[in-house]
């Protein structure tokens, strides 16, 4: 049980400490991958006594649950970091005057048909 919340302290620190998504997916890797910590924890259970696998298995499951939880947040935050420097990288200027190509305007054809005529 010690070592469970343990390993939920250390990754909720390291992923609340990761500065890029690249990092984040490492952590997602060394937590919640096949070989991850908490693949570990929960391959473990059998060890116990079959009184304490119940306590156990869902003190792992709550860990992994709030470690995803945890990833998560930090993904939709650095994707929005991201997406917010490029926003303002690639600010557009609309405040400048547009030289337009065209000639501002014509008479419609029967108006111009009928000074023609007169």
């Amino acid at each position: 049980m010690n070592n469970i919340e343990t390993v939920l302290k250390e990754a909720l620190k390291k992923i609340d400490g990761a500065k890029d998504l690249r990092a984040l997916e490492a952590l997602k890797t060394e937590y919640l991958g096949k070989n991850g910590s908490v693949a570990v924890l929960l391959k473990s259970i059998s060890q116990y006594p079959p009184e304490e696998r119940k306590n156990i298995g869902f003190s792992a499951n709550k860990a992994k649950i709030d470690i995803e939880r945890a990833l998560d947040d930090k993904r939709e935050s650095l994707s929005k970091k991201v997406l917010d420097g490029k926003i303002k990288s690639e600010r557009l200027d609309f405040s400048h005057s547009f030289a337009f190509p065209f000639p501002k305007g014509h008479f419609h054809p029967i108006s111009q048909t009928i000074e023609n005529i007169s």
